[in-house]
């Protein structure tokens, strides 16, 4: 009996995009590691093959989906690389293949997608989206369970009605740990800047407290909408295998806001000398009190980089983003993680609610105080509304001409928004944009 044969994707990225937008270099694609695991382990002989944009062209893509004819593709795309995804998925559809889509871009998009690429449309090239938790959803159309009897799935049905089935969210506690004997680190590794050589990413949250309990910030377009953890033992014995099978020295845990719920990060913290482990940790944080009262305590576990979501130096723009910290603090929070020899990658966005011209330059001139090695990691950006989060809800309000459409120029989006939300025009924002950079980077060329 022939194996089946399963793809997971990522469409190619210019290296050079990703660099200056995260100063690191690429690491694992997780999702794609949780589904094979999950796969392999419910799925008695079947052949996974995972495909990185990071790591490969699409040279590469092509010839593997021409030689191996494989049954399903599972395809993860992002805003700026989903054109991308609709080529694999046509040339994917030529050799025999289901197409599957999921992750961040598809799920808010899963109806639009259905309808303009789906079984009717006149760009038929995906099957299905899975919304959410994909696991045990794409574990279930792998193994050709009925398609109405598949929680997560969107689908368009022989006569072209779009079906949305009921939506189920996993207890990640209880997955088996992540299989990385199907991942090449190395090649990562190879690609990785000095400052983060030898870093693996691992996810210990699913989801944001504050998108839980508020909503969320106006630009935060995760999908998913409750906030779940695996348990802080899982995620040591995670992190020490990790280190001592695979060679890491750094973990990046790409959760949105390690240190929430509470209960948790004192859990992990408490058991921390039980796991003696080496590996230095990057973390997500918010800027608010309780992470200026915990500094001493991340020393001891390691953390020797924090991401901070700033977002802005403008009171009257942080309200209208509903980001919930308060801006004397946020400022603050930096500072003290330096004089503790933990480097502060700050995020700054452009472009918000209210945006103008002094509080750009305001936020140019405060990460100037810091030194390069601070200024080179740290995040100074254009702001793009995506499907999804509050922001794109507010664009289509005043541009229903983006209402139904899976394919969106994000750039004229970004100016669309600007017109409508920013107390700037385009061209000045621009201009301020790329002087800011110079000032933070000695270059205009920055995301």
């Amino acid at each position: 009996m022939r194996k089946k044969k399963i793809c997971l994707l990522s469409p190619p990225i210019l290296l050079t995009n990703y660099y200056k937008n995260t100063q690191s270099g690429p690491t694992s694609m997780l999702w794609a590691l949780f589904l094979a695991t999950y796969l392999k382990e419910a799925f008695f002989g079947v052949v996974i093959e995972i495909i990185d944009g990071q790591l490969y062209d699409f040279r590469y893509i092509f010839k593997r989906l021409k030689k191996e004819r494989f049954d399903v593709v599972g395809i993860s795309p992002c805003f700026d690389n989903y054109e991308k995804a609709l080529k694999i998925a046509r040339l994917a559809k030529e050799y025999g293949a289901k197409v599957v889509l999921g992750g961040h871009y598809a799920t808010p998009l899963r109806n639009e997608i259905i309808k303009n690429r789906g079984l009717k449309s006149d760009d038929y090239c995906v099957d299905a989206v899975i919304q959410y938790d994909g696991e045990k959803a794409f574990y279930e159309y792998v193994s050709e369970r009925p398609l109405s009897q598949i929680k997560n799935l969107v689908y368009q049905d022989k006569t072209g009605q779009i079906e949305e089935n009921q939506i189920e969210f996993l207890n990640l506690d209880k997955f088996s740990p992540i299989n990385y004997g199907m991942n090449d680190f190395q090649k990562y590794f190879n690609l990785q800047l000095p400052n983060s050589k030898r870093t693996a990413n691992i996810i210990s949250h699913r989801g944001c407290f504050w998108r839980e309990k508020t909503g969320g910030c106006i630009f935060c377009s995760i999908m998913d909408k409750k906030l779940r953890v695996i348990s802080p033992e899982k995620t040591w014995q995670e992190i020490n295998l990790l280190v001592k099978k695979y060679g890491v020295t750094r973990i990046f845990d790409g959760s949105d806001d390690f240190l929430h719920p509470k209960e948790w990060f004192k859990k992990f913290c408490d058991i921390a000398p039980l796991f003696k482990s080496r590996a230095r940790l990057r973390i997500n944080l918010r800027g608010e009190p309780f992470v200026l009262k915990n500094i001493p305590i991340f020393k001891k576990i390691n953390v020797d980089e924090v991401i901070l979501g700033m977002e802005s130096l403008d009171k009257e723009i942080l309200f209208k983003i509903n980001k919930g910290i308060n801006v004397g603090v946020s400022k603050k929070l930096p500072f003290a993680l330096f004089k503790n020899n933990i480097i502060p990658r700050m995020n700054f966005i452009v472009g918000l609610p209210g945006e103008n011209k002094e509080n750009i330059r305001n936020m140019a001139r405060y990460l100037k105080l810091f030194p390069k090695e601070v200024r080179s990691r740290s995040l100074f950006a254009r702001f793009y509304p995506l499907p999804g989060s509050p922001a794109w809800g507010k664009l289509l309000d005043k541009e229903p001409k983006y209402k139904g459409e899976d394919l969106i120029d994000f750039k004229l989006a970004r100016i669309d928004w600007i017109k409508h939300f920013c107390k700037i025009e385009f061209k000045d924002l621009e201009r301020e944009f790329l002087n800011g950079c110079e000032v933070v980077y000695g270059r205009k060329s920055r995301g």
